[in-house]
């Protein structure tokens, strides 16, 4: 009988104890937002390619991997017998510029908005110079 009612006065006091705790701690169910910044993927870790669709970001990142996976891989004698032979140094990297396209460094704090599926992505580059466009979703840190 003894064990049975100091139980059950444990049970009654153990809710008002958690209460009691429970007021010296705020919680709170809001979490901290980030601003979203570009971030590089290998071999393409210098920044997110922005251009005016994911076709054109997909494949100049091929071409820009590929041609540092060349130039770190690849003798020198046979870049340039490939040059000889292919008419372009395979380890040649295209500029985002020539394609209407910009690498935005890592780091770079942008807006995205989804459309359609795609992250459109937009901001300013630490010299000033605005960006606009579509990336590719790896290339976004959240």
């Amino acid at each position: 009988m003894k064990t049975t009612v100091l139980s059950l006065l444990a049970l009654i006091a153990m809710p008002a104890f958690a209460q009691s705790n429970a007021s010296q701690y705020k919680f709170s169910l809001d979490t901290p937002t980030r601003q979203p910044t570009a971030k590089g993927i290998s071999p393409v870790n210098d920044g997110a390619i922005v251009c005016q669709s994911l076709d054109e970001v997909n494949w100049l990142f091929s071409q820009i991997g590929r041609a540092r996976v060349a130039r770190s891989y690849m003798p020198e004698q046979a870049r340039q017998l490939a040059k000889l032979q292919d008419g372009y140094d395979p380890a040649q990297e295209p500029k985002p510029s020539d394609y209407r396209c910009q690498l935005v460094p890592t780091g770079t704090p942008m807006q995205v908005r989804w459309q359609g599926g795609l992250p459109v992505v937009f901001g300013k580059l630490s010299d000033g110079r605005p960006f606009a466009g579509v990336t590719n979703p790896q290339m976004i840190d959240r």
